[in-house]
């Protein structure tokens, strides 16, 4: 079996933008987004956790905030099994045809956003 060398990738620099958006009769909006930077997330020099949580509605902001304060600790909840899978996929021969592999990880990135609500 041919091994892979699997360089990580380093983020030297990273930049978020984020405005509020408008309502007609309303000039000034609370910004309702709220961004995650979570750096060596899993105690890991090559992973990071990044998201936007674009808040929309009444309450928006207050949703987006409960994210970014929540989100990452239960990710952690299926943190094992997703870098177990990755690690099997940047290792496998048939990197593109693991789809059950990818699948698997996607469900369990979805079930970690449900379960913060």
């Amino acid at each position: 079996m041919k091994k892979l060398e699997v360089k990580p990738t380093v983020i030297s620099n990273l930049a978020f933008k984020s405005r509020p958006g408008a309502l007609p009769g309303k000039p000034i909006k609370t910004n309702q987004d709220s961004y995650i930077i979570v750096p060596k997330f899993m105690n890991k020099t090559h992973y990071g956790f990044y998201a936007v949580a674009d808040g929309h509605g009444l309450y928006g902001h207050l949703v987006s905030r409960y994210v970014k304060r929540f989100l990452p600790s239960t990710f952690l909840k299926f943190a094992s099994i997703i870098n177990f899978l990755l690690q099997e996929i940047l290792e496998s021969e048939l990197r593109g045809k693991d789809l059950h592999k990818r699948r698997t990880i996607s469900k369990a990135m979805k079930q970690a956003f449900l379960l913060t609500n």
